[in-house]
Order: structure tokens, then sequence, then C-alpha cells
């Protein structure tokens, strides 16, 4: 569920601090290949870790929201699309990442939700580099081969509980009407 202004005025009056779960950017991701690589890790991190949201056009100091620095992005809709992309293009396996403009004081915040992923570990691609990194608290870093077979596991293990959690559950009790066999 997307932030209200009014729970992002709370996080300036609260200095509320970064998290692994929470990231403050002063500026949207540039155009060139810097900000686009920065973008890819900053999303890639959180969805390995506990997903979250980036706030763009906050600004930070020691980690701790400080003040609103966009006033207004220019054609939103043009900068939801281009990031939109960059993720679709460039992340594996593929995440859905949501995008939503929040007016705030007359100011506005870009926020992308990434969401926890159960499909992971992501990695993105970048100048013909892959990574796969995390989020830790406020940092980032690469995942270790150890993690590595740890996440690769867990992903298999999580899918084989899921899939014998629906064998044995009663549909009836989620569903209004009886699911059609078949694909």
């Amino acid at each position: 569920m997307p932030l209200a202004g009014l729970e992002i005025e709370d996080l300036l009056l609260l200095s509320m601090g970064e998290s692994e779960v929470l990231e403050f950017k002063s500026e949207l991701p540039a155009v060139n290949d810097r900000g686009k690589a920065e973008f890819l890790k900053d999303v890639c991190a959180m969805a390995n870790a506990s997903g979250g949201i980036i706030l763009y056009g906050i600004d930070e100091v020691d980690g701790c929201a400080s003040s609103l620095t966009t006033e207004s992005i220019p054609d939103s809709d043009q900068v939801i699309r281009r990031l939109a992309q960059i993720s679709q293009d460039n992340i594996e396996p593929a995440l859905r990442v949501s995008f939503s403009v929040i007016d705030v004081s007359g100011y506005q915040v870009l926020a992308a939700e990434v969401p926890q992923s159960f499909s992971g570990p992501h990695r993105f691609k970048f100048n013909e580099k892959q990574r796969f990194v995390r989020r830790y608290d406020r940092h980032i870093a690469d995942l270790t081969y150890d993690q590595l077979r740890a996440a690769f596991g867990g992903a298999e293990s999580r899918l084989a509980r899921i899939e014998s959690w629906w064998k044995v559950v009663d549909a009836s009790a989620y569903f209004a009407r009886q699911l059609r066999p078949g694909p």
C-alpha cells in the first residue's frame, strides 16, 4: 500500500532514519549509465531483503529524512515508464516495482515500492556485468557464494512448501466458487 502525503510529512517531522525497508534519495535516478546502475542496485538489493520503499525527493542527513527536494516532477508518467522499463529489462527473475507520485506540501515525491520476492535471489545486469546484491540495514553488499547457495535452495523449498500447502488446503475457504481444473 503506497504511502500518503501525511505519512511522508511524519517521516520528515520525526527525522525517520533509513532502514532495510526504507531509503531516501534527494534526486530522481539520472538518465545516464551511473543513474541506471544505482537504481537497479537499490531495487535488486531491496527485493533480495524484505522489500521496501525508495522515496525520491527527500534529502537525508546521516541517514535521516531532513527535507523535501523536488517541487515538481516534470512528465512523471515518462519517468515512471522509464524506470519500470529499466527494471523489467535488467532484473532477473522479473520483478514488478510499483511507482506512485505523492504530493506533499507543494512538493512531489516519487515512491518506488519494491515487493519482497519469493522467486529470488534477483540479479541485475548492467554493462555486461551481473550482480546479486542485498540490503542490510542502510547498506548494500554483494551476496557471498554461501548466501547464493542458500538463497537458491531456499527458493526451491519455499515453492515446495507452497505447492504442498495448496494440496491440502480447502480452496472454498479462499475462493467464492469452485476453481476449474486444468491450465
